[in-house]
């Protein structure tokens, strides 16, 4: 055998084996990696009117559809009118931050936001 048959032999066959072993569990992951899908829905309801003005209730769902648990989800709800008033119902058991002015609201959840 040749020089150059002898090293493609022992050498570099052996490392191009090698490299793939050590690179196919992290190809696996980004094949299987679990997606991240947010999702929200507004729903509201009629306008009353109180004197002058007029006010409205708005429920508003965020859902984490995907399979993977997001961390630092935040939403923001700026408004041309007042909020009175705010009620978060919490189905996840996460506490949210909750950061309000008259014309606009923030909610973030810092992690483990997950599908219920």
């Amino acid at each position: 055998m040749t020089n150059y048959k002898k090293t493609f032999l022992y050498a570099v066959i052996p490392a191009v084996i090698a490299g793939l072993f050590s690179i196919s569990p992290k190809l696996y992951d980004l094949i299987t990696e679990k997606k991240a899908e947010l999702s929200y829905t507004i729903t509201d309801g009629p306008a009353l009117e109180d004197g002058n003005n007029f006010k409205k209730i708005y429920a508003i769902t965020i859902i984490n559809n995907g399979k993977k648990s997001l961390n630092n989800v935040q939403s923001e709800l700026s408004t041309d009118g007042n909020i009175e008033k705010v009620q978060i119902i919490n189905s996840s058991g996460l506490k949210p931050l909750v950061t309000e002015n008259d014309k606009s609201l923030s909610v973030n959840i810092q992690k483990g936001f997950s599908k219920n």
